[in-house]
């Protein structure tokens, strides 16, 4: 997963919590984080304990934004417009509805 965000462009130079250098974050066992001595580098576990993809879903990955978020008007590897994921769509509910028999 790691390798497939770089792919992606996942962790831009000014995204939240980004180490500045080498496309990693700062957010413990986040996927794409780890100290790499990047000039804003302040690697931590505090933030996420657990590996995930996206910890706090603000630094490169949310598939689902809200106005003033910075991944709502920067790269956000979650964009339903990201050519590299299928994101799936909702089946409208279907209005051939079988009749329950009562009694």
């Amino acid at each position: 997963m790691h390798e497939n965000g770089h792919n992606m462009g996942a962790v831009q130079y000014d995204a939240p919590r980004s180490s500045g250098d080498r496309w990693h974050c700062n957010d413990g066992w986040d996927v794409m984080c780890y100290a790499d001595g990047g000039d804003r580098s302040s690697y931590s576990t505090s933030r996420c304990a657990i590996r995930v993809f996206d910890c706090g879903k603000d630094t490169y990955f949310d598939t689902l934004t809200e106005p003033g978020e910075w991944l709502r008007s920067h790269w956000n590897i979650g964009w339903s417009g990201n050519r590299f994921l299928d994101f799936p769509r909702a089946e409208p509910e279907s209005t051939n509805a079988e009749a329950v028999p009562s009694g």
